[in-house]
This record gives C-alpha cells, sequence and structure tokens, in this order.
C-alpha cells in the first residue's frame, strides 16, 4: 500500500505547487491512494494550499467524496495485497505482461484488477490520451458506455488470435475537464467493483451530472503518429 502528498511536499526557489496542480493531485490521490492526506509542503507561502479559496475547498471535499466511494473496493484490494501480495495500485504490465504497449506505459495504471485511470498530468489540458487493452471489453465507468474499438483491435479479435500482441488495443482520447478523471471498468468486473463505479455514477448524478460534452474517442491516428504511440 502506499500513498503521496496531495500537491506534493518539496518545493524550491522557482518551482512550486500550482493551484491546478493541487487540484489535478486530488483526483489522481482519490484513486490511487490508500490513505488520502494533503501537506502544506516545505514552502508553505510558496505553495497553493487546500484552504487558499472556496474552488479548491468544494474540489477537495469532491475527491474525498470520490475516494469513500471507492472504499470497499480498496477494502477488496487490500486484502488481495494481504493474502498474495499483489498491489493495489498497480502498474498495466502486472495483468497484461504480454503487450508491449501496456507493459510499459507510466501515464495510466490499475486500480485493483478492474478499474483503469488515467490521470491528467500535463498542465492546462482537459483530456487524456489512454490505451485500452484488447484482452478486456472497457466501459466508462461514468456513464457505463462501452469505450471504443480501434478497427484493428476488432480485426485481430475476429480472427481468434487469444494472444496478446504489442500495440493490439485500443489508443483512446477521453475528456476530462477538472473533477472528472478518466476512469474505466472492465466489463467482467467483481461485484465489488461494479458497486465502487456504481458509487461514482450516483455521486455524480448528485453533482448535477456528467459534463454533457464529455466524451471518449478513439484517438486522432495524425496525433497518435506526431506522440510517437
Amino acid at each position: 500500500l502506499s500513498h503521496s502528498d496531495i500537491g506534493g511536499y518539496t518545493a524550491t526557489p522557482g518551482r512550486h505547487r500550482s493551484k491546478e496542480l493541487l487540484m489535478r493531485w486530488m483526483e489522481l490521490n482519490a484513486f490511487s491512494d490508500a490513505v488520502y492526506r494533503s501537506h502544506q509542503g516545505n514552502r508553505p507561502h510558496h505553495n497553493a494550499q487546500v484552504w487558499d479559496d472556496e474552488e479548491i475547498i468544494a474540489h477537495l471535499a469532491w475527491c474525498t467524496s470520490m475516494h469513500i466511494a471507492l472504499l470497499e473496493y480498496k477494502r477488496e484490494a487490500m486484502r488481495e495485497a494481504e493474502n498474495v501480495g499483489l498491489p493495489m495500485t498497480r502498474m498495466m504490465f502486472i495483468h497484461y505482461t504480454y503487450d508491449e504497449v501496456a507493459s510499459d506505459l507510466t501515464s495510466q495504471f490499475l486500480l485493483g484488477r478492474d478499474l483503469l485511470i488515467a490521470p491528467v498530468l500535463d498542465r492546462k489540458t482537459s483530456r487524456v490520451h489512454c490505451y485500452l487493452p484488447r484482452e478486456d471489453v472497457w466501459m466508462d465507468a461514468w456513464t457505463t458506455i462501452l469505450a471504443p474499438i480501434s478497427t484493428s483491435a476488432v480485426r485481430k479479435k475476429k480472427s481468434g488470435d487469444d494472444e496478446e500482441s504489442s500495440g493490439s488495443g485500443t489508443w483512446v482520447t477521453a475528456d476530462a475537464p477538472m473533477g472528472w478523471p478518466a476512469v474505466f471498468i472492465r466489463s467482467g468486473a467483481s461485484k465489488t467493483a461494479k458497486a465502487a463505479a456504481a458509487a461514482l455514477r450516483e455521486l455524480a448524478v448528485e453533482k448535477g451530472g456528467v459534463p454533457s460534452k464529455r466524451r471518449v474517442k478513439i484517438m486522432d491516428p495524425v496525433e497518435k503518429l506526431i506522440l510517437g504511440l
């Protein structure tokens, strides 16, 4: 089990945490961590803090709600960590060892076996690119809408090739406005995972619903080429 200080700890002259970084880190830790906590850092007056304004406080409350919604699922993952040694937060290679794309990713992770999270790690952006291995069928956890599948992945499935192969999954671009991180769930997920995803959707309803213009689509091939994916 692990956790990080929300917003980080160490600041140096000319390098500090912004309001945006702090808020995005809240989203990340709501899913990745066993313990949900922040820290004012080693240079408090140079860092954005959770109490700075009403927007940050409201965002902290929202992300804390997401963390709580995942409670039982995280407990299940913690029991698995105790019994068999698998971490609660997992790199993709743990379950997709033979997929060279999935096993090399550092910008997304699995929570337990069934939830896949692609946090926003870049400044001033409201979308993320995410790789969905073809060995599983994925759904947007916020809406239950099936994630799109690339034509190449469909061809491989129809060919009857059951072996994992490099790059055989689908790259998607998911809108991720502040407060709505990209979260996917496997169609064969456990009851606890499905209950956690349902709890997230209930929170979304209480908040007024998922942003209407939010979309998950197959990644633009030109952008994919430029980024070398």
